[in-house]
């Protein structure tokens, strides 16, 4: 198919329903909240003086070359309405159902962190001790940063572990996979590098994927029996998500259901979606309903109404640590209202589950495209603006000149932690990033001052203050490294 009439595919076929359950008022009000959302999509960062007027759905799609999309909003402890648009599988037009599985990606964690909890319930395991205690497949190696302080439970979680390995890449569809222990060690066929600790555990916060792989073998091993399984049980089951998967493949008899992953020019992956045997971090299949019921019901626990996931004090402890992060939830960090979520991003899918706890709303929304985040934000940016939610606001940013001599300093091949290189070069008088987590089509980089720049549709930032030395810090505080000798 060309890329004129992927693009028309795109933008046809805004398919979706009501829930049965609203009586027809509540449904009907629904109904015009949604119209208002689909046609009031708008970006996070804007220009200062140059804020572009609002947009559809369909245009959006467009634009992003996004195939597909679902969307599920709860309110009070119910879904209340879900909707889907688009096509699931471009070559043979199926369409986006309510049932259709996306790649949930990194949303994986926070039901990871429950299955986790269920065991620190069932006296399995424990918040604070050293892990290595309960490992028996593989140790986190010893060394001078975990000399006085141990990696537990709880860093790992919330990421203060010190661990190494920001995200993983997944593998190709019928390549060999490697063992959970060769991805911590870094032994092929991984494709990234060994876990290690390089700061001291318990002392800051870094994300890090390799730690819930830590969080994957250790569940293992206390359990005896497979990551997959073990969640299935623990957690999918008893949350009422049925059709969820932490299987790495996904059988077939599920495949055939779920949403073909698409580049960001909107061609599908080849091959199919990409596996991850990192399933802790991510490697749940899931749907907007599914992981709505999730969150519902963990609020629920954390309201003492529920034992069904979580007894009430791990729920709570799960969404009361210090700073921004919970145990495997983005505790947020613009308003003082509880939330908790977490934002998902694998190759040819991007996902995000926000749930207000004081206000028990939330939504999730699934899609089967790239492109760096930034269509689900304008979705979230359009839910936000119409339900009156404290964050998502649009914020305006100046931007100054940078003389080209400049820019060049911080061209080159850069790599991430966990994450494969991308490439930072210089096309007329500005920045652009391609490749690796970025996707194969060129995204201009916004100068903020000379050393700072961010993409616009997400505020992704790249802090080039150190180039010199052959490093930077990208949004979130990863770390990247330039390959080679700096240009010129």
């Amino acid at each position: 198919m060309d890329s004129f009439s992927r693009r028309r595919v795109i933008g046809q076929g805004l398919a979706g329903a009501l829930m049965a359950a609203p009586p027809a008022a509540a449904a009907e009000a629904a109904s015009s909240r949604i119209a208002r959302i689909e046609r009031n999509l708008r970006p996070r960062i804007v220009i200062k003086g140059h804020a572009p007027a609002p947009t559809t759905m369909a245009d959006r799609m467009a634009h992003y070359a996004v195939p597909g999309v679902s969307l599920a909003f709860f309110d009070d402890r119910r879904i209340l309405w879900t909707r889907q648009y688009g096509l699931a599988e471009i070559a043979t037009r199926r369409p986006v159902t309510a049932d259709t599985l996306f790649q949930a990606s990194s949303i994986s964690k926070a039901t990871t962190a429950v299955g986790v909890l269920r065991l620190v319930q069932q006296g399995l395991l424990s918040l604070d001790e050293d892990v290595n205690l309960k490992l028996r497949s593989w140790k986190v190696p010893e060394n001078a940063f975990t000399r006085a302080q141990k990696v537990t439970v709880r860093q790992l979680l919330s990421h203060s572990a010190g661990t190494t390995v920001h995200g993983t890449a997944g593998y190709a569809r019928g390549r060999p996979l490697p063992t959970a222990t060769q991805i911590l060690n870094g032994e092929p066929p991984a494709n990234s590098p060994r876990v290690e600790v390089d700061a001291v555990p318990g002392s800051a916060y870094r994300y890090s994927g390799g730690g819930y792989v830590v969080l994957q073998q250790l569940v293992e091993d206390v359990t005896g029996q497979p990551f997959a399984a073990v969640m299935r049980d623990l957690v999918l089951a008893p949350a009422g998500m049925s059709r969820s998967s932490y299987a790495q493949p996904l059988p077939d008899r599920l495949l055939v259901a779920a949403a073909q992953g698409h580049e960001a020019d909107g061609s599908p992956i080849p091959g199919g979606a990409f596996v991850f045997p990192e399933a802790a971090p991510a490697g749940l299949w899931s749907t907007p309903s599914e992981l709505a019921r999730f969150a519902i019901e963990l609020n629920r626990a954390v309201e003492g109404q529920s034992d069904r996931l979580l007894n009430p004090a791990l729920a709570r402890e799960m969404n009361r640590q210090p700073g921004g992060w919970g145990l495997g939830v983005d505790l947020g960090g613009e308003t003082e209202e509880p939330q908790f979520g977490h934002v998902g991003t694998n190759p040819g899918y991007q996902s995000y589950l926000l749930y207000w706890r004081a206000r028990k709303q939330g939504v999730v929304v699934m899609t089967n495209g790239a492109n760096q985040s930034g269509f689900f934000v304008e979705i979230m940016m359009a839910v936000a603006l119409e339900y009156g939610w404290p964050a998502f606001r649009q914020i305006e940013r100046e931007t100054v000149a940078v003389e080209p001599a400049v820019l060049r300093t911080y061209e080159g091949t850069w790599l991430a932690d966990g994450a494969p290189p991308f490439e930072v070069k210089l096309e007329g008088d500005h920045l652009v990033v391609v490749g690796g987590p970025f996707g194969p089509v060129p995204v201009e980089l916004y100068a903020q001052s000379p050393t700072i720049f961010f993409i616009l549709s997400t505020g992704f930032t790249f802090d080039f203050s150190a180039a010199g030395q052959g490093k930077a810090v990208l949004g979130g505080g990863i770390r990247a490294v330039r390959r080679g000798a700096p240009p010129g």
